[in-house]
């Protein structure tokens, strides 16, 4: 019995096979000028959306079916990106029901970001037993040392809560840095003053109309935005050769976990020493000693404004980032 083929998505990039290379350019191959055409596009690069870029003339339904039937072929295959967060896992967290907050103070919009009662010592053990399921460097280390580390995160997640829902923005201090297991410096450096050439923020949002207004944000700041929307985009991005100045990472989307991202940001080579700035609608303590915990430079939460994207950005680069 034949296998039956994966659908084909708008994100999916297909490579040409040896065969399919040797088809490319044998004329004696029965394949019609337009089946060729698209053939020589298929790179390993583009996407099946710019291939519908690239062939106006043809709507979606017809470039799916010329893809399905080149792959039928064994002409092509689904692309392997070189995926430098191999051990990623789709997650799927419960959804967080939560109304869209209007424009004012955040200390209004963000009074319920969690529950004023709660217990610290059951949060910390919740992240210590998380710790242990999910993560690679800290899960192990000494249990002493972790339980103190994780009651560390679990306090500072509460200052951080305070900080977040009076001004909408939080970003990791030095002693942050220790609390992660990182050497803070002994005083802070100057931010970067920005070149003439706009700087790189690489930002992974899902909702549409939040990132329509982050990147007017970005932009008047100063930054050029990088938007991905799907797990696929955000590996074929970071594999650029070009590294991003900070990475804004919302934290909740259905086929990405977040913290997942940020562990292995964080032991990647290159992009270690990125600035990562967190985003959700409504953050629990528990999110937040997390990603203190895996190595998050800062926090954002709606409504985004001028002063959050320009306050956040500038507070994460004031700092060495935790790497």
């Amino acid at each position: 019995m034949k296998s039956k083929q994966a659908p084909i998505s708008p994100d999916d990039i297909f490579v040409r096979t040896a065969e399919g290379s040797a088809a490319v350019f044998d004329e004696r191959r029965a394949l019609s000028s337009g089946f060729r055409e698209m053939l020589k596009a298929i790179d390993g690069k583009r996407s099946v959306q710019q291939l519908e870029a690239m062939f106006p003339k043809l709507d979606s339904e017809d470039i799916e079916l010329w893809l399905a039937e080149l792959r039928r072929m064994r002409y092509i295959d689904a692309a392997e990106i070189p995926f430098m967060l191999p051990e990623i896992k789709v997650a799927k967290p419960a959804p967080r029901v939560a109304a869209a907050p209007k424009a004012g103070t955040h200390a209004k919009a963000s009074a319920n970001l969690d529950s004023p009662e709660f217990d610290l010592a059951e949060m910390a053990a919740n992240i210590e037993h998380w710790v242990k399921q999910n993560t690679e460097t800290l899960g192990k280390m000494r249990k002493a040392d972790l339980s103190k580390t994780v009651q560390m995160a679990a306090l500072q997640s509460t200052q951080a809560m305070n900080t977040l829902v009076d001004s909408g923005f939080f970003a990791s201090l030095p002693e942050s840095m220790q609390v992660a297991g990182h050497a803070a410096p002994a005083k802070p450096v100057a931010p970067p003053a920005l070149p003439v050439k706009k700087r790189l923020a690489l930002v992974f949002e899902t909702d549409p109309a939040d990132t329509a207004v982050l990147t007017r944000l970005l932009n008047g700041a100063g930054y050029q935005a990088q938007l991905c929307n799907s797990r696929q985009q955000l590996v074929l991005l970071l594999n650029q050769a070009t590294s991003p100045d900070v990475i804004l990472l919302k934290l909740g989307a259905k086929d990405v976990d977040a913290f997942k991202v940020l562990e292995k940001l964080r032991q990647h080579p290159r992009l270690g020493k990125v600035a990562v700035v967190m985003m959700a609608d409504k953050p629990s303590r528990e999110d937040i000693a997390k990603s203190i915990l895996v190595g998050a430079s800062g926090w954002m939460i709606k409504p985004y404004t001028e002063q959050v994207i320009n306050a956040a950005i500038q507070g994460v680069l004031t700092f060495p980032p935790v790497a």
